[in-house]
């Protein structure tokens, strides 16, 4: 039941997502890096992701925390794992079409705060993704991690299925 339940909403708010017109993405964008430029001030090693399908746009909060901070990127090879980023040009498409850190890109040895991307968010702070677990895994690797879920206003709903591997984030921010 709940695997159904969380691909209906998975198929509803990409839907709603992907009808943002550009002038509210571009708001949210602006909404994300304000906010998150004071937020993360006092850690260095963050984890962010570069947006896919219609995700909010991360490229201009990714390259202020790689001039500022210590840039960390999801990479999916056999499993998921964080590699740090120290040039825009360690990124290479995967196979699946989007962006992620090379192979020669080295796993962090800490991380202070993970930004997390999701279809929807509740009010406990879950999420859900697309369904691959990769950020379950993740997330699970770096328990002591500080983790923001990031998206939109409108992927804000009451209630999601949870299931025994899902963890809560401990704050989500949504502009």
């Amino acid at each position: 039941m709940g695997f159904q339940k969380k691909n209906e909403l998975r198929k509803h708010f990409l839907a709603l997502r992907k009808a943002l017109p550009l002038k509210r993405r571009c708001e949210a964008e602006q909404g994300l890096f304000e906010l998150l430029t004071q937020e993360v001030r006092d850690v260095t090693w963050i984890a962010s992701f570069i947006s896919f399908r219609g995700e909010i746009e991360m490229s201009h909060i990714n390259s202020w925390i790689l001039h500022q901070k210590k840039l960390v990127l999801p990479r999916i090879d056999i499993k998921p794992l964080f590699a740090c980023v120290e040039r825009e040009t360690d990124i290479e498409r995967h196979h699946l079409g989007f962006f992620q850190p090379q192979k020669k890109c080295k796993q962090p040895k800490t991380l202070d705060c993970i930004l997390v991307p999701g279809l929807a968010f509740d009010e406990h702070n879950y999420r859900i993704g697309y369904g691959r677990g990769d950020y379950d895994a993740l997330l699970k690797e770096w328990p002591d991690a500080y983790t923001i879920g990031i998206g939109f206003r409108e992927q804000k709903t009451c209630s999601l299925p949870i299931e025994a591997h899902d963890i809560p984030l401990d704050t989500v921010y949504l502009f």
